[in-house]
């Protein structure tokens, strides 16, 4: 690599360094161990990938040490392991040589100390990789939920993964101990105005019902500076079907295919998949180009060249998923509309997911009230905070869900979202309200 490579042009190669262990170590040992390394985690990770396409979309596979004959800890994926595990071995044996002759010889050079403190950080790396791969493979971390899943545009990568089910203790053991004080400030810590889910979620319940933690425990909602009542309207189609049922994502290509001409397109279109991005981009694909307005979608470019690209085209409409949801900020015209295709909810079979689930229903609690529920009003508002970012935007949000005035549980979401007019009706008549409230941020900015 890099350091390897510096440190054979500093030492310089050739005939006269034959007899040099320290030439010899990167010229030959460290480059070797290497190869191994990158050939047998091919072979190992080779070997995972039928596990993957158990799942559906994301290709996820819960590790289950229950069923070893038949998942990833069978005989021949135990081989591969122990194969990898020990080239990593000699990968950190041969990088400790190295660290050992450079703290030997680092008065040698003027950056000797820089090249010593650099071998001793390459060689931590490859030693915690060492651990990880062990803590992944082994699977028996009480608290830990590990999966497998296809990941990449293609869904070819193979990603062997880990996340703690609670993170209280995480949080508590990291950080929490070490701090007199700590300030935790987002614009989405509450649901339905209440800290509780990030509260309890982050284990800072009172001593005797969670982590004990230091009191006083405060929580402050400070209000908005944007004037929302004149900066954004928030339409409610009502008769769009629901995002589960059969031909849902062409109901919601035709309405927005009736909207957007409206708005010009300058328009965020919010999914929550991408099996239902790729099948309304089909739709829309066809026609958005011959009414002039652009169409790009996540995956096509990296979000930062996307977002030149939708700001650089002026009417154009952008679809995204996940990441768009959040840190992501358009300022400005070019933004007007945001479209939300589906209520934001977790998927209850996504391994980390439906580990937290069970944690909490094991406990006699109800883990839609106490987590699929504010999990889900807090990406919301994320996805209806892209709309509004400096005092002078408009726009207007759009939620194609209607369980969100049919379901009990909507009224969260809209109790959530700051005050702002609402429009409520079919289809067409909520593309008139957008065109009515457009024009009329038109006049009023053309009389200002």
């Amino acid at each position: 690599g890099g350091f390897v490579g510096r440190m054979l042009r500093r030492i310089g190669g050739g005939p006269q360094t034959e007899d040099d262990s320290l030439a010899k170590l990167l010229q030959w040992d460290v480059p070797a161990a290497v190869r191994r390394v990158y050939e047998t985690s091919q072979q190992f990770f080779h070997l995972l990938r039928p596990f993957c396409s158990r799942g559906g979309e994301g290709a996820t596979f819960v590790v289950d040490k229950s069923t070893a004959l038949d998942t990833v800890h069978s005989e021949e994926v135990f081989g591969a392991y122990s194969t990898l595990n020990k080239a990593v071995a000699g990968l950190v044996k041969s990088l400790r040589a190295v660290t050992e002759e450079l703290a030997d010889r680092k008065e040698d050079w003027e950056e000797g100390e820089t090249f010593h403190s650099e071998a001793k950080a390459l060689t931590g790396r490859v030693e915690q990789y060492q651990h990880n791969l062990q803590f992944l493979y082994d699977a028996d971390e009480e608290n830990y939920v590990f999966w497998l899943e296809l990941a990449g545009k293609s869904r070819t990568l193979v990603k062997f993964c880990a996340a703690p089910i609670a993170v209280a203790s995480e949080l508590q053991d990291a950080l929490l101990q070490h701090m007199i004080s700590v300030i935790c400030t987002s614009a989405t810590l509450t649901a339905a105005g209440k800290f509780d889910y990030y509260i309890n979620s982050l284990g800072l319940q009172p001593a005797g019902n969670g982590t004990p933690v230091p009191e006083p425990l405060n929580g402050v909602v400070i209000e908005s500076p944007f004037n929302y009542e004149q900066q954004a309207l928030l339409c409610l189609p009502s008769d769009l079907p629901d995002p589960g049922a059969r031909g849902s994502a062409g109901e919601l290509a035709t309405y927005l295919l009736d909207l957007l001409p409206v708005t010009k397109g300058r328009a965020f279109v919010l999914f929550t998949s991408y099996r239902m991005l790729e099948e309304v981009y089909g739709y829309l694909d066809r026609v958005l180009p011959t009414m002039g307005i652009s169409l790009l979608r996540q995956g096509d470019g990296p979000r930062g060249v996307l977002l030149r690209e939708f700001v650089q085209r002026g009417s154009a409409v952008l679809l995204g998923t996940d990441s768009f949801w959040e840190g992501v900020d358009v300022p400005g015209e070019a933004l007007s509309c945001v479209v939300i295709a589906k209520l934001p909810f977790k998927v209850p079979t996504e391994p980390v997911t439906a580990a937290r689930i069970q944690a909490i229903e094991n406990q006699g609690r109800s883990s839609f009230r106490e987590y699929m529920l504010p999990q889900a009003v807090i990406k919301f508002k994320q996805g209806f905070g892209r709309l509004i970012r400096t005092k002078t935007d408009r726009g207007v949000v759009i939620v194609c869900d209607p369980r969100i005035s049919s379901k009990p549980y909507g009224r969260v979401f809209l109790q959530s979202l700051p005050s702002c007019r609402q429009a409520q009706g079919d289809r067409e008549q909520t593309v008139g309200y957008v065109s009515q409230w457009l024009e009329a941020q038109v006049n009023d900015q053309g009389r200002g």
